[in-house]
């Protein structure tokens, strides 16, 4: 058991990293939201799909086909995007057309469903100059260099 929590710990690491540029269209991400649930990410055709422990495979968000192509080691980003201790899942979006700014919509886990949910007040943008995380309501704009 040991071994195990040793394994999900250490992909939960490496998926946190802030890029990761091999391609996720063939392969699936382990990680934690939340302490004691095991999550994984895979792209099924041209839509991201999580499955959280205790829950059915959710649908996130269909890729265009351009950007599974082009962007195939962008399509999702694994960590805590409103810093509130659960990690969240950002999936690409839209990109401009230099292909410089690369725009997420955001995911957060539910704990009492056990299921990811569009967090509608996020979109988080990664360009050059940095990460912008987008809020509405009363959440600030956190900019990051």
């Amino acid at each position: 058991m040991k071994a195990l929590t040793c394994v999900f710990s250490c992909i939960t690491a490496l998926a946190l990293l802030p890029a990761s540029y091999a391609s996720q269209l063939n392969e699936f991400s382990v990680f934690q939201p939340v302490n004691g649930v095991s999550a994984n990410i895979y792209v099924e055709q041209d839509t991201i799909v999580v499955h959280a422990t205790g829950s059915r495979s959710t649908p996130l968000n269909t890729i265009r086909p351009e950007y599974l192509k082009r962007y195939s080691s962008r399509l999702y980003k694994i960590h805590d995007v409103d810093k509130n201790g659960t990690v969240d899942i950002a999936v690409l979006n839209n990109v401009d057309t230099s292909a410089t700014r690369f725009c997420y919509k955001v995911y957060s886990y539910q704990p009492q469903s056990h299921q990811f949910s569009r967090q509608a007040r996020y979109t988080q943008c990664h360009s050059p100059a940095g990460t912008v995380t987008y809020a509405t309501g009363n959440i600030d704009i956190a900019v990051n260099h």
